[in-house]
C-alpha cells in the first residue's frame, strides 16, 4: 500500500463552471479555475471549442420566472378546434400529455377558458385509430 500525501491547494480566485450534456445524454459539471480572471478568459474559448468538438452540449439555464418554451406536437392538431397541440410533461409522474394551445388556465381564479382538449399520446393514437377523430370528449370523460 502506498502512502499518499494530500496537499491542500489554494482556492483559485477565478473559476468558471460549464453545465454540459454528453452526446449520450449524461449531465456533467466541468469547472476550470485560474489565479486571475484574465487568465481564465483567455482559456475559455479553447475549452469551449474542445467541449463542442467532443459533442458536449451546453445546458442553457433559464432565468428565474422565465417561461419554458412551448413544444408543439408535430403533425397533430386539436380534434375539437384545430389548434396546435402542446407537449406537457407532468411534474407528478413525468409522463407526456398533450393539450390544445387554445386552452387557458387562470391560477388566481382557478378557472379554465377556451378549448379544454387534454389527452396522453397513447389515448390520442388509440382514439385516432378506432373512431371519428372529432369524438374525443372532454377532459372529465374517460377515453
Amino acid at each position: 500500500m502506498t502512502d499518499t500525501k494530500k496537499t491542500a491547494l489554494p482556492e483559485a480566485p477565478a473559476s468558471v463552471t460549464y453545465t454540459i450534456t454528453s452526446k449520450d445524454g449524461f449531465n456533467a459539471l466541468f469547472t476550470i479555475r485560474e489565479m486571475s480572471g484574465l487568465a481564465l478568459l483567455k482559456k475559455m474559448p479553447a475549452i469551449e471549442e474542445k467541449l463542442l468538438g467532443l459533442e458536449y452540449v451546453p445546458q442553457v439555464k433559464k432565468a428565474w420566472g422565465e417561461k419554458k418554451p412551448v413544444v408543439y406536437v408535430e403533425g397533430k392538431l386539436c380534434p375539437k378546434c384545430e389548434g396546435k397541440l402542446k407537449k406537457i410533461i407532468s411534474k407528478k409522474d413525468s409522463k407526456e400529455y398533450w393539450s390544445c394551445e387554445n386552452g387557458k388556465y387562470d391560477f388566481q381564479t382557478k378557472t379554465k377558458s377556451g378549448c379544454d382538449f387534454f389527452t396522453s399520446p397513447d389515448q390520442y393514437k388509440a382514439k385516432e385509430e378506432t373512431s371519428d377523430q372529432t369524438d374525443f370528449g372532454t377532459p372529465d370523460e374517460d377515453y
